[in-house]
């Protein structure tokens, strides 16, 4: 099949898609109604939204347990240390919060998201099973939408003329490899893929020289999941583009707007995240590469890590890519002072590909060096 036809029937892959991993979402038993049955993200996020409309800015200004009271025993499948009723509202029916030991560590976006779910909890008569159900299975729809606008990646950010053999080969690895990590995580309850879909939206709208809303596209990004500041020299290269388009006088008013809009929506969730960095480091330290590992001794991930992000940092740089190398170097900061890293936090490193493909030179090689840079970072860094 031609690559062009095979674009055209792109909707139509991503359809069968979703359609398979709703049908197996369904299938899945018990009132966590997640892969698994482990994770308990998808119903603390409803959760903390309901609190939310009581308490409000006290979800990050306390902690759980200051405005949660647990029950026990909990619904059968339940964690009874999950349990919230909220003090000093006992009509309020009862709800599951995690980490109650500090307070919420998620942006509002993140409380946003999961209005539906909080509103049905207060007004409907739905169960844990079919409200979390609803969580995963629009989770699920938001990772179809950005893995079918990652596949647009690699069909847009390269040339007709330059597609080969082995660029076919790596995509394709690419397209499986990013398909199956956000539909996974996303039935196991994890709610990244909004994120990140807003993210490879601003890859596509700063590549096609819109920068002002890939600033705002970033920002959603940011204000829906903090782990989107890794992306954060993406925005600087939006905004010296958008400083250059303004001193062309090739700027217009909605262009100011949008990139408005994503200037607020960095300061206002940056604000929180500084608010709340004593919480997140307070998190018990599971990151193997943290720098309080580094003094004690150096371990073989540590000494793979290294190895891996300056070969990485340093090829991109060779090869000019200055932007290309400037995220991994910004990512590779975070890896080093984040306490707390889980499996699933690797999506964030998905849209490193993207950027690859956006290089106007070196693209094969760009694309060669994320597929490296992540093949060490999954294993080692999550």
């Amino acid at each position: 099949m031609s690559v062009p036809r095979l674009r055209r029937f792109l909707p139509w892959i991503i359809s069968v898609l979703l359609a398979v991993s709703v049908f197996g979402a369904f299938r899945i038993p018990g009132p966590l109604s997640s892969l698994g049955g482990w994770s308990t993200d998808h119903m603390s996020h409803w959760g903390s939204a309901v609190a939310a409309h009581y308490v409000g800015l006290d979800v990050y200004l306390k902690t759980g347990s200051q405005i949660c009271r647990t029950q026990s025993p909990s619904p059968p499948g339940l964690f009874d240390h999950d349990s919230c009723r909220l003090v000093g509202h006992d009509k309020v029916p009862l709800l599951f919060v995690n980490w109650q030991q500090y307070p919420r560590v998620y942006p509002p976006g993140a409380l946003l998201y999961a209005v539906p779910e909080a509103m049905l909890r207060l007004k409907s008569g739905l169960d844990f099973g079919a409200l979390n159900r609803i969580s995963v299975l629009k989770y699920l729809i938001f990772a179809h939408l950005a893995l079918f606008v990652f596949a647009l990646c690699f069909f847009e950010f390269t040339p007709k003329s330059q597609w080969n053999g082995l660029q076919i080969f790596l995509y394709s690895v690419l397209f499986l490899f990013t398909g199956y990590q956000l539909i996974f995580w996303s039935i196991s309850g994890i709610y990244d893929a909004i994120s990140i879909l807003f993210v490879l939206i601003s890859i596509r709208l700063g590549h096609s020289g819109r920068s002002s809303k890939a600033m705002a596209a970033l920002g959603a990004a940011f204000f829906f999941h903090f782990r989107a500041i890794w992306f954060l020299p993406l925005f600087v290269n939006y905004a010296q583009a958008l400083i250059k388009d303004i001193r062309n006088g090739t700027i217009r008013r909605s262009d100011l707007s949008w990139a408005l809009a994503g200037v607020l929506l960095f300061i206002a969730t940056g604000t929180l995240l500084l608010t709340l960095s004593p919480a997140l480091r307070g998190f018990p330290v599971s990151n193997p590469v943290h720098l309080s590992r580094w003094v004690v001794a150096p371990s073989t991930a540590m000494i793979v890590f290294a190895t891996t992000v300056f070969a990485a940092v340093g090829l991109a740089l060779y090869c000019r890519r200055w932007e290309f190398g400037a995220i991994l170097a910004w990512q590779a900061i975070f890896f080093l002072i984040t306490p707390e890293t889980r499996p699933w936090h690797a999506l964030f490193v998905l849209p490193v590909f993207a950027i690859a493909l956006m290089q106007s030179r070196y693209r094969t090689a760009m694309v060669v060096v994320a597929v490296g840079y992540a093949a060490v970072m999954f294993p080692v860094v999550f």
